[in-house]
């Protein structure tokens, strides 16, 4: 009366009915490929590879079902209705490559695993209003499902909704933290709202094109590639982030202005070929990798007062800058706002280490009092003829020193030409090497 089993003619399992069982352990019918018909009423647990390649099932309902292991009727291509209606957890690679379910309606679900519907296209509808935690590849390749509601939604793993090109619409008023590769490649969606988002991981968003307007107020810690070669931000607001990760916003060419009071490290590619962005205000940035800002020739004001350690390539091809003021900075890398010919102020009190291409090109700088200095790279202000007093009792000497000297001096001896007694003594200064030395 409890147990019924259909078989076909080379006995294998068409129906299987089981009133009694509420437990089911690893591979259940596994490789079963026939079966078509299964109630399991009373069952609340299921454990792996639950009719693993199956692929004549059409419907599924189990009633009490609570849990529900990995692989569950892995490689289902047919079943077009889930009924699941109790079903609290279920875990990885549930119906996997099945592409045929376009609605999903689990009122109990608070945990999913990874691969949940993965290389399903056609989902339509998503009702999961418990649902509180996503693994990794939620309805990757989905490319039907425009609007997602999940209310009591907190932790997103990697690559959700992964090439999804329809989403309109994202509502998840209590995410904390998302994992790397959010809504990759997705080109729709417009407007975010994520009040208690706290870390975002790598790529979020890379290649969407239409946000203009992002407001994050809680997010703490921003990983690589931030939006990536987007190109529609006009506003920008983080005002709690502390940390951001390489390349963030590269290629956005249209943002002006942008604020972060409470920043404290970035890293490469920092808006790497914007060239708008007029003003610099991180009150708190301490550490910055290389290439920041590298392409931009517009800011005008520098606001870097707790700043430590300067990358390479810092502002590299800035032509508005006139004054600079760096009161904690004790490490700057190579190019340092090389061929900015405007620079009149430089204070950097602290310094310890320069790179090479410091201040390359400049011919404006007359003054450079640097204490604290201890070493400097190669081409030193090379090309700069302005330069009227140096000051840095610490350097130890070396031909990067004289060099850079010897070229100013030779420049001034061209000047020259004319008068005979300054070329006099200039060519004796030429020898600067034995100055330094005695």
């Amino acid at each position: 009366n409890h147990i019924r089993i259909v078989l076909d003619k080379y006995n294998r399992i068409l129906k299987y009915y089981n009133e009694q069982i509420s437990f089911i352990g690893d591979s259940f019918l596994t490789c079963n490929e026939v079966l078509e018909e299964i109630s399991l009423p009373n069952v609340i647990k299921i454990e792996n590879s639950f009719l693993e390649n199956n692929n004549e099932l059409k419907s599924i309902r189990f009633p009490k079902l609570k849990t529900i292991g990995d692989d569950f009727i892995f490689g289902n291509e047919l079943i077009n209705n889930v009924e699941l209606p109790v079903v609290e957890e279920i875990k990885d690679n549930f119906l996997y490559s099945n592409n045929k379910i376009k609605h999903i309606n689990f009122l109990k679900t608070k945990n999913l695993g990874d691969s949940f519907l993965n290389n399903n296209t056609c989902l339509e509808e998503i009702n999961m209003p418990n649902l509180v935690e996503i693994g990794d590849e939620f309805l990757s390749y989905n490319k039907s499902l425009r609007i997602i509601v999940l209310p009591n939604l907190k932790y997103i793993g990697s690559h959700f909704l992964h090439w999804n090109t329809k989403i309109v619409l994202i509502k998840f008023p209590n995410l904390i933290n998302m994992g790397d590769h959010f809504m990759q490649e997705n080109t729709e969606l417009s407007y975010i709202d994520f009040p208690k988002l706290i870390k975002i991981g790598n790529g979020f968003m890379p290649n969407n094109r239409i946000i203009n307007k992002m407001y994050l107020p809680n997010v703490k810690k921003i990983g690589d590639y931030f939006l990536h070669i987007n190109n529609s931000l006009l506003y920008l607001n983080l005002p709690n982030v502390i940390e951001i990760g390489n390349d963030f916003m590269h290629f956005n060419l249209i943002l002006r202005k942008i604020k972060l009071p409470n920043v404290e490290t970035i890293g490469t590619n920092f808006f790497d070929c914007n060239s708008l962005i007029e003003d610099i205000f991180f009150p708190k940035l301490r550490i910055v990798n290389k290439d920041f800002l590298r392409l931009n020739k517009k800011v005008k004001t520098l606001f870097l007062p707790k700043i430590e350690h300067i990358g390479s390539s810092f502002l590299k091809y800035n032509e508005s800058l006139t004054n600079i003021i760096l009161p904690e900075t004790k490490n700057i890398g190579d190019c340092f706002l090389e061929n900015n010919t405007k620079l009149r102020n430089l204070d950097i009190p602290e310094i310890e280490y320069i790179g090479s291409y410091f201040l390359h090109e400049n011919n404006k700088l007359t003054k450079l009092d640097i204490p604290k200095l201890e070493h400097i790279g190669s081409f030193f202000l090379q090309n700069n003829y302005a330069l009227e007093l140096f000051n840095a009792p610490k350097l130890k000497c070396s031909n990067n020193i004289y060099k850079s000297l010897n070229d100013n001096i030779k420049h001034l001896i061209d000047k020259n030409q004319n008068n005979n007694k300054i070329k006099k003594v200039l060519k004796k200064c030429l020898s600067i090497k034995k100055v330094f030395d005695n």
